[in-house]
């Protein structure tokens, strides 16, 4: 799996559809790849599933989707950009055409294949992009027929934020964190108690996952800790507090005002 040096923001509510679990599919994509959802998933890759006709009103939405999901590109997470025909019944060269012609080209991988089914997700839409990631299989996000880009990007971030939190962990050493006040004006105080003494690194990224700035890379001793740092250069915003022990990792989210 693809190491994930990032996370991103806690789940608000209503990001996530009435449907919260991915449907499997088995397909090969427009190069003779073959791919099972479920199992790209338990490698730790978020999936943006985009279905068109292809068709005119399918461009913007779908464009904006992708644009999205290439943002994430140096993110550290294993973001993909799925085009998928809605019924499976244009063939991938008109699909592949489309995309390039269309700025949906670099990077995104092609399927026209019937056992892809969008209506897994709900009724059929023009275009339909769904989100979905990490071993869970979950269901991030499910647009119809217009897209909004700031619930696709909260979606994905989301998704690569459950993804590291799943797979590396410090509380076994590091345990309770508890990062006060939230939000943060002025100053921010991050206490935690450690069993063992540790080398950690903590540091603050934000939304696509950009680290901005180092608050400590020391090492603590063992017992409880407070770690004090300024928000007086950061914007208004969502922003996430990474304290990292060599490749475990743990993220809280925190808000400037």
């Amino acid at each position: 799996m693809k190491k994930i040096g990032f996370a991103a923001v806690l789940l608000i509510s209503g990001w996530l559809s009435a449907q919260t679990t991915a449907t499997d599919w088995t397909a090969n994509d427009c190069s003779g790849n073959p791919h099972n959802l479920f199992t790209e998933l338990n490698q730790g890759k978020v999936i943006v599933m985009a279905w068109v006709m292809p068709c005119g009103v399918c461009i913007t939405p779908t464009l904006t989707a992708y644009n999205v999901a290439q943002s994430f590109a140096s993110s550290g997470c294993d973001v993909e950009f799925y085009l998928i025909d809605d019924y499976g019944n244009t063939n991938c060269a008109t699909l592949t055409n489309w995309g390039t012609t269309n700025n949906i080209g670099p990077n995104t991988i092609n399927f026209s294949n019937a056992a892809i089914d969008m209506t897994a997700y709900g009724a059929a839409a023009m275009p339909k992009i769904v989100v979905v990631g990490g071993p869970t299989h979950t269901v991030y996000t499910i647009q119809n027929n217009s897209v909004n880009s700031t619930t696709v990007q909260n979606a994905i971030t989301q998704a690569c934020l459950d993804i590291v939190n799943s797979v590396k962990d410090v509380s076994s050493n590091v345990s309770p964190l508890v990062l006060t006040p939230n939000p943060v004006t002025d100053k921010g105080v991050l206490t935690f108690s450690l069993q063992n003494s540790a080398n950690l690194q903590i540091e603050i990224y934000d939304l696509l996952g950009s680290r901005l700035k180092t608050v400590s890379s020391s090492v603590f001793a063992a017992g409880d800790q407070k770690v004090e740092w300024s928000a007086k250069d950061l914007a208004p915003g969502i922003y996430f507090l990474k304290v990292s022990e060599g490749t475990r990792a743990r993220v809280l989210k925190f808000v400037v005002q």
